[in-house]
């Protein structure tokens, strides 16, 4: 879906960037300060990646200009640098009280990777993580999304 999106003007790009524009180590707050399309930041607590610590996720999403009307940060407990591929066992993924993001009511949570996945079709589709277009989200140990931080 994303390859069909774009304008015809190739110095002011628009949708979806499919690949980095930038190399990974120039992913930084300047970076994030002179985005403009809308922009979902989602991140492992866990993850302790050299130069990706969790307090940089809350650092790029704060970068994002202040005139950006639709950006979301989501935070995911119990997720590392290799949340896309994370699941979840035990009874900690059965949330007590709520629904997993992305999942069933009454399933366990399927882990990271599931909220990943829903995280970013939600967004693709809609532009929105939860129905909201702004905000910010931490996913419980259950996967369960709550709002702020």
């Amino acid at each position: 879906m994303g390859r069909d999106w774009g304008g015809d003007d190739s110095g002011n790009p628009t949708g979806l960037n499919r690949y980095p524009t930038f190399s990974s180590y120039g992913w930084n707050t300047t970076v994030a300060g002179q985005l403009t399309p809308p922009t979902l930041v989602i991140h492992g607590l866990d993850d302790q990646n050299a130069g990706a610590p969790p307090a940089n996720a809350p650092a790029i999403f704060n970068a994002l200009p202040a005139s950006m009307t639709n950006k979301v940060l989501v935070q995911v407990n119990c997720a590392s640098h290799g949340l896309l591929i994370e699941g979840c066992s035990g009874p900690r993924c059965t949330p007590e009280s709520g629904t997993p993001y992305g999942g069933r009511p009454g399933e366990p949570w399927a882990g990271p990777h599931a909220t990943f996945k829903a995280a970013l079709i939600e967004w693709i589709r809609t532009g929105t993580f939860d129905g909201a277009a702004n905000g910010r989200f931490v996913v419980d140990t259950s996967g369960v999304a709550r709002s702020g931080t």
